[in-house]
């Protein structure tokens, strides 16, 4: 009895640490294939999201060039807001006078500031055309205009 123990806790345990190793070595191998399926989902993922990405990013272009060709088949321009200062002086001088388009009238490059500082009268004399001052007087006036935000 003394003599036969010692070898069958032996090889008893020399048994129970390969199935310990085994179990370990399966177990290694489950965790990095659940680990490459999640990084294989994860890289189709991403590249569902670059195709999309792509995809909405030419659909905004073929948008935007849509807009641009409708805009300059009807001769409009809806992109640009138009200066009120010139298109005053345009509705009364008649249409092209000066381009109202591209700037806004807040007293920067306006170019009707410039049409009406050549059309100032002289120290003493009366404006040609009474709307003309009026719009002189708004076309250099120091106050700047602001715009209401929405409040939230």
């Amino acid at each position: 009895k003394s003599e036969v123990l010692p070898e069958l806790q032996v090889v008893v345990e020399d048994l129970l640490r390969e199935d310990r190793e085994r179990r370990e070595q399966e177990r290694e191998e489950v965790q990095r294939a659940a680990q490459q399926r999640a990084e294989e989902i994860r890289k189709k993922r991403e590249a569902e999201r670059m195709l999309r990405a792509e995809r909405d990013r030419q659909l905004r272009v073929q948008q935007a060039v849509q807009q641009a060709q409708q805009a300059e088949a009807s001769g409009s321009n809806t992109t640009v807001s138009e200066c009120t200062i010139c298109k005053e002086i345009n509705r009364r001088t008649g249409a092209g006078t000066v381009e109202g388009r591209g700037h806004r009238s807040d007293n920067k490059v306006c170019p009707s500031k410039a049409w009406l500082e050549q059309r100032k009268p002289e120290e003493g004399e009366t404006w040609a055309e009474m709307w003309m001052a009026g719009l002189y007087a708004r076309a250099t006036s120091r106050k700047q205009r602001t715009v209401q935000t929405k409040k939230k």
